[in-house]
């Protein structure tokens, strides 16, 4: 008489993989739908002065110069000095490779360059960045301020 258990032939351990390629492809899709969600260009903190009237933002997609307290200037999320700003609001008026005078114009008015400055920054900032972007070529330069 034998107590033993029989034995079984006992292959590796297996890992489902359909599971865990359905999981990968729904955080892909969520990662992707809340970075598209996200602002650019807003997630830098400044108050904003209050205004009367104004009208709410186009469609096509804006460049945001962000001016914060202490008078630092961000295009997007990234920091820059006066003259640094200057090189990057150049380059981005300038022509594309295969554009044509009329489509950069055309890109450039339709292209809204929106400036957020903070309340307490100081107006002479302010006003030397809306003259670069000016002298850029960006023609849609516009002030955001915080509605009533």
């Amino acid at each position: 008489m034998s107590f033993s258990t029989p034995s079984r032939d006992r292959g590796s351990p297996t890992l489902p993989l359909a599971p865990m390629i359905d999981m990968m492809f729904l955080m892909l899709i969520f990662f992707l739908w809340t970075a598209a969600q996200r602002e650019e260009g807003t997630d830098i903190p400044v108050e904003l002065q209050q205004v009367e009237g104004g009208s709410d933002r186009k469609a096509v997609a804006p460049i945001f110069i962000t001016i914060t307290q202490q008078n630092e200037i961000f295009i997007g999320p990234r920091s820059y000095t006066l003259e640094s700003a200057r090189a990057a609001l150049t380059a981005l008026g300038s022509a594309i490779p295969g554009e044509t005078p009329a489509q950069r114009q055309a890109r450039l008015q339709r292209t809204p360059v929106v400036i957020r400055g903070d309340k307490t920054s100081d107006l002479g900032t302010t006003l030397e960045v809306i003259g670069i972007a000016r002298s850029a070529g960006l023609k849609n330069v516009v002030m955001e301020g915080k509605k009533n």
